[in-house]
């Protein structure tokens, strides 16, 4: 049992009676409470891993309007923690009773649970409630990864800098897509990558690359075998489910334009 639950600059972020979470977390979270509880139970679980800005957004998206999955969200993020304890208003947070709170709400009688988590949450969570990921019985991980890191790497000192991490949140600041900016978000990417690949390889099913799947939020989904594989694994028929992806893309010129000059400056053909 976690009286205050605090977030990783040590401020107090659930329990408290000054906290106030993101609005649209809150509504999610109203959303979720207003859903009738699952009848069919927790049958099986899907993960999936990624590192920052790789598109698990996306594939997520995917996977939720086929309606064959429990929807897929970041539902071990700590600001949702805290925006559960917050909507429900508890004093309190226990890990177990909020999994079990989550899987109730979303599994749409599915008989899966799908949780999408960052490796930093991973690492954070083995820290925080001594939680590894081989303790948790997911019937399959998927780890979703990027093969142009250094687009990766603008992305993510973009979010960074003007908040928004999802294109229907408000962007609070200008971005900094300076070059340090970028070799730091950099330095996080391959951090987290390595860390997958070096200490959880081993319990990962499968590995997608967002150029692999990046044309679902087109609303294309067949042939494509990051969506069918997965859905195939979980006994569904990926051939009578369609998606349309209403992600509005978040990279534009400005972005492209930066990685260039980020790109020439490494590799000195900006001399």
């Amino acid at each position: 049992m976690i009286d205050k639950l605090r977030n990783k600059h040590g401020k107090v972020i659930a329990g408290s009676e000054d906290y106030k979470p993101k609005q649209t977390h809150v509504d999610l979270f109203k959303l979720l409470a207003a859903q009738p509880d699952d009848t069919r139970g927790l049958e099986q679980s899907l993960l999936i891993l990624s590192t920052p800005r790789c598109g698990s957004t996306l594939f997520c998206e995917a996977l939720n309007n086929s309606l064959q999955l429990g929807i897929a969200d970041e539902w071990l993020n700590y600001e949702y923690f805290a925006t559960w304890a917050y909507v429900l208003d508890l004093d309190h947070f226990d890990l177990q009773e909020y999994i079990n709170w989550i899987a109730r709400k979303t599994m749409r009688n599915t008989g899966v649970l799908v949780i999408n988590q960052h490796i930093g949450q991973v690492i954070a969570m083995n820290n925080d409630f001594g939680v590894a990921l081989q303790s948790l019985d997911f019937k399959q991980i998927v780890y979703l990864s990027r093969r142009d890191k250094i687009a990766q790497a603008v992305s993510l000192a973009k979010a960074a800098s003007t908040g928004q991490f999802r294109s229907y949140e408000d962007v609070t600041d200008v971005a900094n897509l300076s070059f340090p900016a970028i070799a730091k978000a950099l330095k996080s990417v391959t951090d987290f990558d390595t860390f997958a690949r070096s200490n959880l390889w081993q319990f990962i099913d499968y590995e997608w690359e967002y150029e692999d799947f990046q044309h679902l939020g087109h609303g294309i989904v067949l042939p494509n075998k990051c969506y069918t594989t997965t859905l195939k694994e979980f006994g569904k028929d990926p051939q009578a489910y369609y998606t349309t992806g209403a992600l509005k893309k978040q990279g534009d010129n400005t972005s492209e334009r930066a990685a260039s000059r980020f790109l020439k400056y490494i590799t000195g053909e900006s001399q």
